[in-house]
């Protein structure tokens, strides 16, 4: 059997946004667990694992792209600076304001507003 062809620079590339903007929205969520859990519970650890997993995989694409690619501007493939990257929407935050005020409704006189 042969070798499965690798990324190309441009996969890399793609990859490499979108893995930036996942650990992005993984370290909100675990900051919204880490706020709501003890530091030393199961759930907080888990979140903190989360970020460190996608933090390995970047790590080793990068290593990767470096090896298979040479050329300028490959620092940043999966590091991308935060002006760069992609982001979710919406954050978790705001669908959490939206059902909070959703749930108020919903406990008051007036008709639940949650689609």
């Amino acid at each position: 059997m042969g070798e499965k062809p690798g990324l190309t620079l441009n996969e890399h590339r793609r990859l490499g946004l979108e893995l930036a903007a996942i650990r992005d929205r993984l370290v909100e969520i675990g900051v919204l667990i880490a706020n709501r859990h003890l530091n030393n519970s199961r759930v907080a650890h888990a979140a903190g694992r989360m970020t460190r997993e996608i933090d390995a995989v970047r790590s080793l694409l990068d290593s990767e792209v470096f090896e298979e690619y040479e050329g300028a501007g490959l620092a940043k493939v999966y590091y991308p600076d935060p002006t760069d990257r992609i982001a979710f929407k919406p954050s978790y935050s705001d669908v959490v304001k939206r059902n909070a005020v959703s749930d108020s409704v919903r406990q008051g006189d007036g008709e639940p507003t949650r689609s």
